[in-house]
C-alpha cells in the first residue's frame, strides 16, 4: 500500500482547490492508499471545519508554523523580512522532509501552483512528486510565470484542470506532457429544494475582486427591480466588501443581503431562485457545477473556467464577463420566463449527473499513481533556482550567506 502526502494550500473548506482534492483523497482511500496531509498552521474561523473533515476521513493532518505558506510573490500577505522568511521556508522544507521519512511516504502531491515546499522536500528525499495546477497564469496568479521552469523540473507529472487551462500549460511547456483532471465536488442534489415564496438572485462564493460581485450589483442597479432580492452567500475580503457596501449605499439598494460563510450554502437556496456567477476568472467553477447539479437556473460569465464547464457538459451560453448590460439583460430575460428556465435546469441536472463522477474526473491522476514511472527527481539546480528566486530582492551579502548555509545543510542531510 502506498502512502501519499498532500501539500494543501489553505487548510480551509472555502475554496474549490481544497474541496475538489478532498474528493481525490477520498477516491484514493477507497483504492487502499493511506493519505497524509500538510497545511500551514493557523487559527482561521474555517480551520476547525477542515480539521473535522480530515479527522472524519481518517486523514493524518500535520500543521507547520511559518509566516507565509505560498511563494513570496504570491497573493495572500507581504513578506517584509526576506531573510527571516527564507529561514522559515528552509525549516518548513526540512519538517516536510522529516514527515516523508516518518510516514514512509511514497509520493508527494502539491495541490495548486502556489505551494512549493513539498516539491523541494520530495527532491531531498528522492520521493516522486506530482503537481496539480488550478490557476491560470494571469491577474493575481501571473506571478508564477517565472516559476514554470522550476515546476517542470521538480515534477514527475504535471496535472492541470482540463480544458482551457490544460491548453495554456501545454503551449507554455510543449516538451512536457500535461495531463488533465476535472475538479470534482461531491454534491448530493437535494431531493427537494426549500420552497421559496418568490424568485431571488443568489450568488455563492467568496466576496472578492476575482469573483466580481460588484458587476452583479451594477447589473442589479440597472435592472431597477428592488422587489427582487439579491442574496450573496460566502465569506469576504474586507476591502472588497467595503466597496460593495459603498456602492449599495450610494445607489440606495435596499434589498441586498450578505449571509456570510455557510457550511452548506445550498440549504439556503430555494426552488424559486436563480444563481448568478459573475467571476472575472475561474479555473473551473465548482459552484457553477453545484448549481447545475441542484437543478437551479444559472447565469454565468464567460471566463475560461466557466467556458470549460460549459463545453465539457454542453451547458447554456455564457454572457461576456465585462458586459454589465448583457448580464442585466440575461437576468431580466430569466425572470420573465422563469418557469421555462426551471424546466431547462432540471434537464441539465439529469444530463450532468450521468457524466460527473470522481472515477472519470481523476482518472489520469489515478492511472499515473498506479502505473506511472516512480523515479524521483533530484535536482540541486532547481533548489539553487528556488533560493535565488526567494532572495533576489535582498542584499547580495545575504543571498551569498543564505545560499551557502542552505546548500551545506542539504549536503549534510543527503549524506
Amino acid at each position: 500500500m502506498k502512502n501519499i502526502l498532500f501539500i494543501s494550500p489553505t487548510g480551509t473548506l472555502d475554496n474549490g482547490a481544497e474541496l475538489s482534492i478532498i474528493q481525490l483523497m477520498a477516491l484514493l482511500q477507497e483504492k487502499g492508499y493511506r493519505i497524509i496531509n500538510v497545511v500551514q498552521d493557523g487559527a482561521s474561523q474555517f480551520r476547525s471545519d477542515y480539521e473535522k473533515e480530515m479527522s472524519s476521513r481518517g486523514i493524518t493532518l500535520y500543521s507547520i508554523s511559518l509566516a507565509k505558506w505560498w511563494w513570496p510573490e504570491a497573493p495572500g500577505g507581504i513578506i517584509n523580512d526576506m531573510e527571516t522568511a527564507t529561514l522559515e521556508y528552509q525549516n518548513a522544507i526540512f519538517r516536510i522532509k522529516d514527515i516523508i521519512h516518518e510516514e514512509k511516504i511514497d509520493l508527494v502531491i502539491s495541490n495548486t501552483v502556489n505551494v512549493f515546499l513539498g516539491a523541494i522536500a520530495a527532491s531531498l528525499t528522492n520521493t516522486p512528486h506530482y503537481w496539480l495546477i488550478h490557476e491560470f497564469p494571469e491577474d493575481e496568479f501571473s506571478y508564477y510565470k517565472e516559476k514554470i521552469p522550476f515546476v517542470v523540473e521538480m515534477s514527475n507529472a504535471i496535472f492541470t484542470v482540463d480544458g482551457n487551462l490544460k491548453e495554456v500549460w501545454q503551449k507554455l511547456v510543449p516538451d512536457k506532457e500535461i495531463q488533465g483532471f476535472i475538479p470534482y465536488t461531491r454534491v448530493t442534489p437535494k431531493k427537494k429544494l426549500s420552497q421559496g415564496e418568490k424568485t431571488r438572485l443568489v450568488s455563492i462564493g467568496r466576496i472578492n475582486e476575482r469573483k466580481n460581485q460588484l458587476a452583479l450589483l451594477k447589473a442589479y442597479h440597472q435592472l431597477d427591480r428592488q422587489d427582487i432580492e439579491l442574496c450573496f452567500i460566502g465569506p469576504w475580503d474586507d476591502e472588497y466588501k467595503n466597496l460593495c457596501d459603498e456602492y449599495i449605499q450610494k445607489n440606495s439598494l435596499t434589498n441586498v443581503q450578505f449571509l456570510g460563510y455557510q457550511n452548506n450554502p445550498w440549504d439556503l437556496v430555494t426552488d424559486k431562485d436563480i444563481c448568478v456567477f459573475p467571476s472575472k476568472t475561474e479555473t473551473f467553477g465548482l459552484v457553477y457545477i453545484e448549481a447545475v447539479l441542484n437543478g437551479i437556473p444559472v447565469i454565468a460569465s464567460d471566463n475560461l473556467g466557466h467556458k470549460t464547464v460549459q463545453q465539457l457538459f454542453e451547458l447554456p451560453t455564457l454572457y461576456p464577463a465585462t458586459e454589465i448590460t448583457q448580464l442585466k439583460q440575461q437576468i431580466e430575460d430569466s425572470l420573465e420566463v422563469f418557469e421555462e428556465k426551471k424546466v431547462e435546469a432540471i434537464a441539465y441536472q439529469s444530463h450532468v449527473l450521468k457524466r460527473y463522477v470522481p472515477e472519470v474526473a481523476y482518472q489520469n491522476i489515478v492511472a499515473q499513481i498506479e502505473h506511472g514511472d516512480s523515479q524521483a527527481n533530484q535536482s540541486m539546480q532547481a533548489i539553487e533556482f528556488l533560493l535565488t528566486g526567494l532572495t533576489r530582492k535582498t542584499k547580495l551579502e545575504i543571498l551569498g550567506r543564505k545560499l551557502s548555509h542552505f546548500l551545506t545543510r542539504i549536503r549534510q542531510r543527503m549524506e
